[in-house]
């Protein structure tokens, strides 16, 4: 759908609009955090249930994300992923 782009850019370009992100480009900040600072957009929706089931229908990669543009920053948490346990743990 487009080029990669700063979140600002994104943000005026698609104002009010939920965006599915695809070769975001991250910064780091403190603790666990995670500041997307751009992407390409490849999927727009004015509802947000749309966005997701999109996500999840590209099979949720890494490098993908969603959000809204009325957010001024776009950060994300990072989990650490725990694996699978045995139900006895």
């Amino acid at each position: 759908m487009d080029q990669i782009k700063s979140w600002e850019e994104i943000r005026h370009q698609y104002p009010e609009t939920f965006v599915l992100l695809d070769h975001c480009e991250e910064k780091r900040e403190k603790g666990n955090k995670v500041l997307i600072t751009g992407g390409e957009v490849i999927f727009t929706s004015q509802d947000g249930k749309i966005i997701y089931d999109e996500y999840c229908k590209r099979g949720q990669p890494p490098q993908m994300t969603f959000g809204h543009t009325h957010w001024e920053k776009l950060e994300m948490e990072e989990v650490p992923f725990l694996g699978i346990r045995p139900s006895h743990v």
